[in-house]
């Protein structure tokens, strides 16, 4: 059975989309405990499935795409279907449809003008979120004749509720069962299931499809209602994928752009350019997540991340190579740079600075210079009357309180690393050396 014949007999449900906070959510229909539904995986939304659709100008579609681009992502078969079900809806989905969000719930979505919106600025969010929106609006002018054979009306605004609802409500199948060829999938009726830091119920994916179950021990009695966990997200990825913030969620962090030393000399254009190039050689974030002190758990392994676990081993390095200066790491000609091929070899590198003691230190000056700039933009307090204004400003409001406990607390570790390595001898030594 194809996923547009209808569900008919591949799912199975003992529980009913019922209103819940801004859109809907799974209840119970009676009390129960155990198992509460399965669907069968040709029910599943993903790349197999949508190109087993029946609807020609669907599949004109696709076929166009996969003319037009070298490699399709799974993604834009998924964001097709999606454009197909919001203009034509097959009939077997069309109550699914009915309960799909209108409008995009995430920021990418909010007018630009609103206060939630502008209440952005700092958080670090915002720097993503207008990087999505001209990546989103680039790649729909590319792609706009060929989704036009699904419906000539779609426009910018379908493409991205379209993109919107497939990461909203997306799972990874990878590496969970080779049977499953697909990555991304929606699993419809599960997708309706909210999210808790305490959730009552989880899935199992098995070769014949998904189940959803309660947890041991838990019984609900009817008409309530069912949560799963969406992972430990913090609230920056939870505003940006899923349109809300948790209030409870120990899960805090703040995206900032690399601290290039360079931006504070002179004449070093070609050093950043070197820097970055190795760095989008080697697959790294120009990003780096800083998280409360301990988040991350030190690794034997690499025992030189000085940074109390507020950094991933990952960012660590890229935050060493963008403090390195050629003044007594570096060689003057930079050719050093020439032998990383890997990350691996990248952390050789680090770990056999001649002054990285130094380069440290260095870091730690820079990298709380930067979060200072963050704290004195968080810590401005909004207005009464802005608070309760709307949902939306009191998530970002969760969210930027959240954001400037966290980095508070990350700025008093940096102090503590300052003073500390300021008294080692190598530093003291270099110091004397260079006064």
């Amino acid at each position: 059975m194809s996923i547009f014949e209808g569900f008919g007999s591949n799912f199975e449900l003992n529980a009913s989309l019922q209103p819940s906070y801004d859109g809907f959510g799974l209840f119970t229909a009676s009390q129960t405990a155990g198992r509460i539904a399965f669907v069968n995986r040709d029910l599943m939304i993903c790349k197999s499935t949508v190109k087993q659709c029946k609807n020609k100008r669907l599949q004109d579609s696709l076929l166009e795409l996969e003319r037009s681009l070298p490699e399709v992502h799974e993604r834009l078969y998924i964001i097709s279907f999606l454009l197909l079900l919001k203009k034509d809806t097959p009939k077997a989905f069309l109550e699914y449809n009915e309960k799909l969000p209108k409008v995009v719930g995430s920021p990418i979505g909010w007018n630009e003008e609103s206060i939630e919106y502008q209440l952005l600025e700092g958080t670090g969010l915002d720097m993503s979120v207008n990087a999505k929106k001209s990546k989103l609006i680039a790649e729909f002018d590319h792609l706009k004749p060929i989704f036009e054979i699904i419906s000539s009306d779609i426009c910018l605004e379908d493409f991205i509720w379209a993109d919107y609802i497939l990461w909203s409500r997306a799972m990874s199948f990878n590496q969970l069962n080779p049977n499953y060829k697909d990555d991304l999938h929606i699993v419809p009726i599960i997708d309706f299931c909210n999210h808790s830091q305490t959730p009552n119920a989880s899935w199992t994916l098995k070769d014949s499809g998904m189940e959803l179950h309660l947890h041991n021990n838990v019984h609900l009695k009817s008409n309530e209602e069912i949560f799963i966990s969406y992972g430990d997200k913090p609230n920056s990825e939870l505003l940006f994928l899923h349109g809300f913030t948790l209030e409870e969620n120990s899960n805090n962090s703040i995206a900032i752009p690399l601290p290039f030393i360079e931006y504070t000399m002179e004449n070093q254009s070609e050093k950043i350019l070197l820097k970055q190039k190795l760095i989008k050689d080697l697959n790294l974030s120009r990003i780096i997540e800083v998280h409360s002190p301990g988040f991350y758990k030190c690794h034997k392994d690499f025992s030189l991340n000085s940074l109390k676990g507020m950094v991933s081993n990952i960012s660590f390095i890229t935050l060493i190579l963008c403090v390195l200066t050629d003044e007594q790491e570096l060689p003057n000609d930079q050719s050093i740079f020439s032998n990383i091929d890997s990350i691996e070899s990248l952390k050789t590198l680090m770990e056999n600075l001649k002054d990285i003691d130094i380069v440290q230190l260095r870091l730690f000056a820079i990298l709380s210079d930067v979060i200072s700039g963050y704290i004195e933009s968080l810590s401005q307090e909004l207005e009464d009357e802005m608070k309760g204004l709307n949902v939306k400003v009191r998530f970002v409001e969760i969210l930027r309180r959240k954001q400037l406990e966290t980095l508070l607390d990350a700025q008093k570790v940096l102090i503590l690393l300052q003073q500390k390595f300021s008294m080692k001898p190598s530093v003291i030594e270099y110091l004397h050396s260079n006064s």
